[in-house]
């Protein structure tokens, strides 16, 4: 089993419903073509791929990805890729940020959500917090 998350290029939708749409349409495009990464998709990747190596390089099993290389799952100006479970919190989150300093759309398949590193780090820390303070009557 795997995590999944889409980066790509174009304006940022007005909400999540919107996104599953774009996100939708992106994907089928995608599958049904072999198009070279844009530009701006190859430079995103590098930048996650400076943080963890592609998991063919992986000699200490620290990359989150779950295929590589992962360049190759980037067609045109979308990138869907596959993250282990066990690492894909952290992930997220830093695939996110990066999307963010690049101008690129970040966005969670499985919630059906666009994903801000902002956004994933409150959800994270509510998730973590959230229970001390309804333990103290919050």
């Amino acid at each position: 089993m795997t995590y999944n998350i889409a980066v790509w290029d174009g304006p940022k939708p007005a909400d999540d419903a919107t996104a599953m749409q774009v996100f939708l349409a992106m994907h089928e495009a995608a599958a049904s073509s072999w198009d070279a990464p844009t530009t701006r998709m190859e430079v995103y990747v590098q930048a996650l791929l400076a943080r963890w190596p592609d998991i063919d390089d992986d000699e200490t099993d620290s990359s989150p990805w779950a295929d590589g290389p992962i360049l190759n799952n980037a067609t045109g100006p979308f990138f869907y890729t596959s993250l282990r479970p066990s690492m894909a919190d952290n992930a997220i989150v830093y695939c996110a940020r990066v999307a963010t300093e690049h101008g690129l759309v970040c966005f969670d398949p499985q919630q059906e959500r666009l994903v801000t590193a902002d956004a994933t780090l409150v959800a994270r820390l509510r998730a973590r917090v959230g229970p001390v303070f309804r333990s103290l009557g919050g």
